[in-house]
């Protein structure tokens, strides 16, 4: 389980792989994250569902069910 997830950030661009990893590994709020990075909460918000839906597909294909 690590491997994949640690090549399923690896395989994120750049900007959404730093936002999922402070968002869910240091827990800050999508409203930090738009002031830290000034970028509106809703365009976050939608790079996270995303990365969550391609992480979602991975662990399915994986067999790997949550």
């Amino acid at each position: 389980m690590k491997r994949i997830l640690s090549d399923f950030v690896r395989s994120l661009d750049g900007e959404t792989r730093v936002l999922f990893v402070r968002r869910y590994l240091y827990l800050e709020s999508v409203q930090e994250l738009a002031k830290r990075y000034e970028l509106k909460e809703n365009n976050i918000s939608v790079k996270l569902h995303r990365a969550r839906k391609k992480l979602r597909k991975l662990l399915e294909k994986e067999a790997i069910y949550v």
